[in-house]
């Protein structure tokens, strides 16, 4: 059995279907083509749960390296690095390493902050292809396998197309690692706003 994720066109049937079914039809067709919406498959849900879980844990980190960054810019020890927003992460953290290099009152942070970014990074290819890849599902030998797939321009201007594949037991210990990163990274966020008594963040945002 493989189910495939993306968005079917709309039918009349749909708007008679509830909203889990909706879901459920919307992301899984079944590899036979039918119409019909597939029935419950727990691990399709489970694949479901955990790409939206490695996304909404990369997406904090991304949030906070841009508020960090908004923080610092208000600060006359930083006036001289450019902190101009950049929607890409991996700029955000150049330019946030930038801050912690400089003498100022973040650069004792450096240590401890440093190393949660960099234990983020390692999983920012798995999230590149949870938020943008094709996620195929299927069970092979009668284990629960994922694969991913995404095009991507390589080395030399290549556009070829990658993937990543994993079991589901895989799958989940790199969400589950990625999390653990990012409440890290978010912990030493915490401190430091206790520390510098920047504007208050809500409770729902840490």
């Amino acid at each position: 059995m493989v189910a495939a994720l993306f968005y079917p066109p709309q039918s009349s049937a749909m708007g008679r279907l509830s909203l889990s079914l909706r879901l459920r039809y919307a992301l899984a067709i079944m590899s036979d083509n039918t119409s019909r919406p597939p029935q419950k498959s727990e691990e399709i849900v489970k694949m479901m749960q955990l790409r939206g879980a490695t996304m909404v844990a990369y997406a904090n980190f991304e949030y906070f390296l841009a508020r960090l960054l908004y923080e610092a810019s208000r600060l006359a020890s930083y006036k001289n690095l450019d902190l101009s927003f950049s929607e890409n992460a991996d700029r955000r953290v150049l330019r946030l390493k930038s801050v912690l290099a400089t003498d100022g009152p973040l650069s004792q942070y450096s240590a401890d902050l440093s190393p949660s970014i960099d234990a983020v990074l390692e999983a920012a290819e798995f999230r590149n292809f949870a938020a943008h890849g094709v996620m195929i599902h299927s069970i092979e030998d009668g284990t629960s396998m994922i694969s991913s797939l995404m095009y991507k321009m390589f080395k030399g201007g290549n556009l070829a197309e990658g993937k990543m594949r994993f079991t589901m037991d895989e799958y989940l210990h790199h969400t589950q690692m990625l999390t653990a990163s990012v409440k890290q990274f978010v912990s030493i966020v915490r401190r430091i706003w206790a520390d510098q008594g920047y504007s208050k963040l809500g409770s729902d945002q840490l």
